[in-house]
């Protein structure tokens, strides 16, 4: 854990045979073992601002606050946590994931992390992590948390943009589909899911994606829980298929 600004200097490149990641990856594994025919199967890799923040204790501060402090030794320490993210991306790629869901946590919010901030040391992390596995059929870059301000990632080298169409501040399917050619993954309102009834479930999701024709994935705006009951994974599957 960093407790200190000093504490940075110690953060290395992990050994891509940690048990930690290892676990993960051979999780993959069985996944697309078992579904890898039917649908593609994208690997969840945490930013390396995410990554350290939470060694840090959380997203935002303390982080920020060495970063505004110490910004060469949070630069050092990023860089040695990217070749982890990257080491382990690659790996996932190698295990028959079709992507990755590059998920930078709520570092990407306005409330979290001001433009300048995210500008010195998320983005060019970002930018050279997604970089090196452009020969990923396809990746999704999920912008999480509100007021978002999406200009800010519209060309990050992804195929697909992810986030919260819901969310305070944040845009709508059909506004953002308007500034950018990039496929949309949003809809479902995952704060919401587990209490609605399937047909207002469908109501929502397809005030969301309305007018558009193509060019969108229907899922949720952030995590959906694993509690989340058959009945309505079966009205979001029916309404998909029926969207066509």
């Amino acid at each position: 854990m960093v407790h200190h600004a000093e504490d940075l200097e110690r953060i290395e490149p992990a050994d891509p045979r940690h048990p930690s990641l290892v676990e993960t990856l051979d999780a993959l594994e069985r996944v697309v073992s078992e579904v890898g025919d039917e649908v593609d199967v994208l690997h969840t890799v945490f930013s390396p601002l995410s990554v350290l923040g939470i060694l840090a204790g959380g997203i935002g501060e303390p982080l920020l606050t060495m970063a505004k402090q110490d910004p060469e030794r949070v630069d050092r320490a990023l860089e040695a946590v990217r070749e982890t993210v990257v080491h382990h991306a690659r790996d996932a790629l190698d295990r028959g994931a079709a992507g990755l869901f590059y998920a930078p946590t709520q570092w990407t919010s306005l409330d979290v992390c001001d433009v300048e901030a995210y500008t010195r040391f998320g983005r060019p992390h970002d930018l050279w992590v997604l970089d090196r596995v452009r020969d990923a059929r396809f990746s999704a870059l999920h912008v999480c948390g509100n007021h978002v301000e999406m200009e800010r990632f519209l060309d990050y080298p992804v195929e697909l943009l992810s986030w919260d169409d819901r969310g305070a501040g944040n845009p709508s399917m059909s506004e953002l589909a308007r500034r950018t050619d990039k496929a949309l993954m949003a809809g479902v309102p995952h704060r919401r899911i587990h209490k609605l009834p399937p047909d207002a479930l469908e109501a929502a999701v397809r005030g969301s994606v309305g007018g558009l024709d193509a060019g969108f994935v229907v899922a949720g705006g952030c995590a959906v829980g694993a509690l989340l009951d058959d009945e309505r994974m079966r009205a979001v599957r029916d309404l998909v298929e029926a969207l066509g």
